[in-house]
This record gives C-alpha cells, sequence and structure tokens, in this order.
C-alpha cells in the first residue's frame, strides 16, 4: 500500500444521497480503540446538520 494511503479511512463504500436516501454516513477513528459514527442531512429549511450516533444506528442506516 502507497505510505500516503491514509491509515483511518473506513473501507465501507461511501453512501451516497439520492432521493430514496437523504442522509449521508461517515465514521471518524475506524481503525482505533474509539470509533465515532456521525449521519448528515440538510433540515426542512435546508440547514446541514451533522449528528453523533450510536453505532447500533449507524448500522441499521448503512444496511438500509
Amino acid at each position: 500500500m502507497d505510505k500516503k494511503h491514509p491509515k483511518d479511512i473506513d473501507s465501507r463504500p461511501k453512501r451516497r444521497k439520492d432521493k430514496d436516501n437523504p442522509y449521508e454516513l461517515f465514521t471518524i477513528g475506524v481503525h482505533t480503540d474509539h470509533p465515532q459514527y456521525f449521519v448528515s442531512f440538510r433540515d426542512g429549511n435546508g440547514k446541514k446538520i451533522c449528528k453523533a450516533i450510536e453505532k447500533s444506528l449507524f448500522d441499521c442506516l448503512n444496511f438500509f
């Protein structure tokens, strides 16, 4: 692997938004002892919201 390649990148495919999936999922610190899971979306007023979520909720959202 290239030495410049970040070691902390999530190996799962990036989830893109579309009309049926209005949110984005991402993680920080996947290969550490304390990974963090996030969901981001736009609210009804168009304001971008980013929230930390539990792994169990992340897994459910990632499944759908």
